[in-house]
């Protein structure tokens, strides 16, 4: 009598009959997406950092279902993302500063020229001349007042563009942009260096 063949029992959670594999975890794109964003996030100031911050929470919230995998990469995603905007937000408020003590700093300059444009475009020499640096003689002065008198009188000036340097015991200030006069606009470019007796030109270009 043949008797049928005995196989030994399956060790518990090992696959058989009786033991279904366990379902395999579906990929996460939130939380891959929120993770390259939030990478993108320090070379793109905020807008890397805000996408990959949302990404990343939307993935972590898929994982809650159990059958979604990215946990790990999601929150890896949303401390990314964090780091880069708190980054970005250092560097923009660091740039602010500057260009904000920039501008403060180069107020009297700024000041100085636009008297002596005001000056050389009345007509009145003697006060340019004292606006003006030892420098730039007398025939410059005459020349510059002749050629802004041309334009008319003169309205504004607009600073479009300003540096300034500074050594021990010297400041120059280069400050450039248009000039508005009843005869029509005038671009200029201007140097002072800073004295005892205040700012003073050293160079101007009006074209």
């Amino acid at each position: 009598m043949t008797q049928n063949p005995t196989y030994p029992p399956q060790p518990p959670g090992m696959p058989g009959y009786g033991n279904p594999m366990p379902p395999q975890q579906q990929s996460n794109g939130f939380a891959i997406a929120g993770l390259i964003f939030g990478i993108i996030g320090f070379c793109v100031p905020f807008l890397g950092g805000l996408i990959g911050l949302i990404l990343g929470f939307i993935g972590l919230s898929k994982t809650k279902n159990p059958a979604v995998s990215g946990r790990g990469m999601s929150i890896t995603a949303i401390i990314l993302s964090i780091v880069s905007l708190i980054t970005s937000g250092i560097v923009v408020l660091g740039f602010s500063a500057s260009i904000y003590a920039l501008v403060r700093g180069t107020a009297a300059p700024r000041a100085a020229a636009r008297t002596f444009v005001q000056d050389l475009s009345s007509g009145n020499m003697t006060a340019a001349r004292a606006d003006a640096d030892p420098s730039i003689t007398d025939a410059e002065l005459d020349a510059m007042s002749t050629q802004l008198k041309a334009k008319g009188t003169f309205v504004d000036m607009t600073a479009l563009g300003f540096s300034a340097e500074a050594t021990p015991g010297h400041k120059t200030c280069a400050v450039g942009g248009a000039l508005k006069f009843s005869g029509g606009p005038e671009s200029f470019n201007i140097e002072l260096v800073d004295t005892a007796n205040g700012w003073k030109v050293t160079k101007a270009d009006f074209h």
